[in-house]
């Protein structure tokens, strides 16, 4: 009730109705910035209250509102099309428009996702080559969930880090032309958020492997993994390798040589 107060939303009587109910019968009425807090709101105490019963620690109201408001900020900046990420933690060379070969003995895996609003599913795709742009191995996923694209391809590089970390590969470059994950990749800000929870995941992999880096590139240089990750929707499940690769495959891994 405290917090209900703090944030600024009316405290009133539920009677014989639920909370959810009540919450209903008030969303008809509030406008979309009352909404908004009390959806946050009650996320931040639904989040405390798991943390006193598994790990028995507890917050003060204003910690509470804190967390709501913070997490209000990320959704209102995440909702802001016309954001344009900032260049500065970029590193000399990235950015690339066509995509090239590793260097030395390194593996370059490619990745991207796509979503579908109207299957409710998302899904992402990679593709691995040597240093001689040989194919070595091709993959696709799909999912289940409305998500927003920037938590597609967030969820898109932790699957493909992951990867790395099962199969033991060393010398990788990662790209990806999500901006966004890259930069948010390296920055040290604590997001309280499921993006957020998915860097963090991507972060601590990245710690954990050898040798293995991640990098932005433009979509022009990113086209093979594009097409895989349009074509999960699919052909979910999928991997392929440079025998079992269809045509299609192929012609657009040749387009990236020419």
């Amino acid at each position: 009730m405290a917090c209900w107060r703090v944030a600024g939303l009316p405290v009133l009587a539920i009677g014989d109705n639920t909370f959810g109910g009540w919450l209903q019968d008030r969303f008809k009425v509030w406008g979309d910035d009352m909404k908004h807090r009390a959806v946050m709101v009650s996320w931040a105490l639904w989040q405390v209250r798991n943390e006193k019963v598994w790990k028995n620690t507890s917050r003060s109201v204003k910690e509470v509102i804190t967390l709501a408001r913070g997490n209000f900020d990320q959704w209102r900046t995440a909702q802001d099309k016309t954001f344009i990420p900032s260049l500065y933690l970029l590193h000399p060379g990235e950015g690339a428009e066509h995509w090239s070969a590793p260097g030395g003995n390194k593996i370059k895996i490619n990745v991207d996702a796509a979503v579908f609003p109207d299957l409710h599913k998302f899904g992402y795709g990679w593709v691995v080559r040597d240093a001689s742009a040989n194919l070595i191995s091709a993959h696709t996923a799909s999912k289940v969930g409305s998500i927003d694209p920037t938590l597609a391809e967030a969820i898109g590089v932790r699957e493909v880090l992951s990867w790395i970390k099962a199969t033991e590969l060393t010398n990788v470059v990662v790209e990806t032309d999500s901006l966004v994950t890259v930069q948010a990749c390296r920055s040290t800000v604590k997001m309280h958020s499921t993006f957020g929870f998915c860097i963090d995941e991507c972060r601590t992999l990245i710690s954990s492997l050898h040798d293995v880096s991640l990098c932005f590139v433009k979509r022009s240089a990113n086209r093979v993994a594009h097409h895989l990750a349009r074509a999960s929707c699919l052909n979910a499940g999928c991997s392929y390798s440079s025998a079992s690769a269809s045509s299609n495959l192929i012609d657009v891994i040749l387009l990236d040589l020419v």
